[in-house]
């Protein structure tokens, strides 16, 4: 079952971005790459977890799967209304994630390894759909949540008529996407201990 989350209490919203941090970082990474934790911990990556949560409640794209809310997804679509607020909260929990100096350098980082679909679509005045951030909580994997939340997108994406992109940063990931029907496009060099993966579905 997905739902739209539309309100999260404080000590909701942190024991499920504790939950989302923790999956992110425990998980078992491929060879040298790192991904994001190249640059933050787990205390930091539920910083940065915590500001996207807190802006995808105001802007009305936190999803949940699971009766208990064993998986999350930020799933964006033209539909979606950024707020002001909410991308304020974003900067603010952003910034003690990364820290003013590992801020700048991982923009940097990623300004540099190439141009990115939404961007590139943007540009093109080019609609699409994009799931923003994705996980489920370690003790529920491998139960199907995750097929849950992506069904959604897909869903959602065909009947908008839109192409679904998502970026990922593990070549295991990319293997799992592609098997729910995704493909992946571009492949971008953040740093040496650092691949991102973007995934399409047309």
């Amino acid at each position: 079952m997905i739902s739209k989350v539309s309100t999260m209490h404080s000590a909701k919203m942190e024991t499920a971005c504790r939950k989302m941090a923790e999956s992110y970082v425990d998980y078992e990474m491929t060879g040298r790459n790192l991904g994001m934790c190249e640059h933050l911990d787990k205390e930091h990556f539920y910083r940065l977890t915590r500001g996207y949560f807190e802006a995808a409640v105001r802007n009305g794209s936190l999803y949940c799967a699971g009766d208990n809310r064993e998986g999350y997804f930020i799933f964006e679509t033209p539909e979606t209304k950024r707020s002001l607020s909410g991308s304020l909260i974003q900067a603010i929990w952003s910034l003690r994630a990364f820290g003013l100096k590992r801020g700048i350098r991982y923009v940097k980082e990623i300004m540099n390894s190439g141009t990115y679909l939404a961007s590139e679509f943007g540009r093109q005045k080019k609609p699409f759909t994009k799931i923003e951030f994705i996980a489920v909580a370690k003790e529920h994997q491998g139960q199907g949540y995750m097929r849950q939340m992506m069904e959604y997108a897909f869903s959602e994406s065909d009947r908008l008529g839109l192409p679904l992109i998502l970026t990922t940063d593990d070549q295991k990931k990319v293997e799992i996407y592609e098997h729910f029907g995704m493909k992946m496009v571009r492949e971008h060099i953040v740093s040496d201990r650092a691949v991102y993966y973007e995934m399409l579905r047309k």
